[in-house]
């Protein structure tokens, strides 16, 4: 099968075009991926490159980015106000970088700069020492899995983190 370079480009400059008008339109682009079903796409290798496309070719700062990832993604599966933003009382899994994603997003991928991974409360021990959260931290994190476990039966597992 023989590419056509010219084609693809034209495809992907209709792409940004349609970002960029549904922007000013006042329509939220998500994220999502497809990453994992086929072998061009390895599961977990392009979760985080999304927000660096909304970022090189959509218009948006590292912040909005962020927001279309999280926030904008728990308003679209009906979960917004329960996850998808850092504020006490809500759902969250966490994970802390070594670097600054409002600098460059791209550190958001490969895992290269994480330095925390907080998920269900606890912190996920890469090899380093292991340390809980704080117990006020904790009831959140019992009520994240019973909304996960209520949504198993449908298919569904919701995580609401950048990555």
């Amino acid at each position: 099968m023989q590419l056509d370079i010219n084609r693809m480009k034209r495809h992907f400059d209709n792409l940004v075009t349609l970002m960029h008008r549904s922007r000013e339109l006042g329509i939220r682009l998500l994220s999502g991926t497809d990453s994992g079903n086929n072998t061009f796409t390895p599961y977990g290798q392009l979760h985080a490159k999304e927000p660096e496309i909304f970022v090189r070719f959509g218009g948006y700062s590292p912040m909005e980015a962020i927001i279309a990832c999280t926030r904008d993604n728990a308003f679209a599966v009906g979960m917004a106000g329960e996850v998808g933003e850092l504020k006490q009382g809500m759902l969250a899994d966490v994970i802390v970088l070594e670097r600054d994603p409002l600098a460059d997003i791209t550190v958001l991928q490969g895992g290269r700069h994480l330095a925390w991974v907080i998920k269900d409360g606890k912190v996920v021990d890469f090899g380093r020492a292991g340390r809980r959260m704080p117990r006020s931290w904790r009831s959140t994190t019992r009520r994240a899995e019973r909304r996960r476990r209520s949504l198993r039966p449908f298919g569904l597992e919701i995580v609401a983190s950048p990555a």
